[in-house]
Formats: structure tokens, sequence, C-alpha cells
């Protein structure tokens, strides 16, 4: 086993890379999302949206909101 083996947790922009940049649709990333629930590995949102922006896409996704954190 690698010495680096700790958890995952993968980080990701919004607009043009999980969103498509037209539509907005997250329908090309939910294979990967699907992948990563079933793993149990934590995805981040990287943004400059607001908390309430994250807080709706999350619900329309289907994704836990309570550990959404506005810096």
């Amino acid at each position: 086993m690698a010495a680096n083996s700790g958890m995952l947790v993968v980080f990701t922009d919004l607009d043009g890379t999980l969103l498509d940049e037209e539509t907005y649709s997250w329908e090309a990333a939910e294979p990967a999302l699907a992948m990563l629930r079933e793993r149990g590995i934590p995805w981040v949102m990287v943004t400059s949206k607001t908390r309430a922006e994250v807080e709706v896409l999350r619900e329309r996704m289907g994704e836990d909101v309570a550990g959404v954190e506005e810096r």
C-alpha cells in the first residue's frame, strides 16, 4: 500500500467544468458523480457563486447541502 493512501476528495469548478457552459446541465458529469457517491468520495464545488446559488444547485442535483461553507 502506498504511503500517501489517505482519503480522496475531488475539487471541481462549476461553469464549463461540472456544468455545461451553455445549458448549466450537469448531465454529462452525472456518471462521475454517481461513482463518487458509490465510493463514498466527497466532492467540493470551487466557485465564485454565492452560497444561495450553490445551495439551489446542490438541491437540484440531489446533493447534501449541509456542508456548504461560505468564505
